[in-house]
């Protein structure tokens, strides 16, 4: 009876013993992925911020192109009618 006792005891103990380390692993795994999480936010909002540079950039240089044909264009005609 006193061996059950002992016996039971032990592996209760055991068992809190397991528990603790799985909370505290679980912690720190928590831990882990909140920082990786936050890291990853940051990459994010970096990119969308190269991305809409980007796209402030492509439209500047398309609005150039677009107008270099007319400009040219003018000078062409210009020239024309002033021969």
């Amino acid at each position: 009876m006193l061996l059950d006792v002992i016996a039971n005891r032990a592996v209760i103990d055991l068992q809190q013993a397991i528990s603790v380390d799985e909370h505290k692993q679980l912690a720190q795994r928590n831990a882990t992925l909140i920082a990786e999480n936050e890291q990853l936010k940051r990459e994010i909002a970096k990119r969308k911020l190269a991305d809409e540079a980007l796209q402030i950039s492509q439209n500047a240089f398309s609005n150039i192109i677009d107008t270099i044909p007319t400009t040219l264009g003018r000078r062409a005609l210009t020239a024309t009618a002033n021969s």
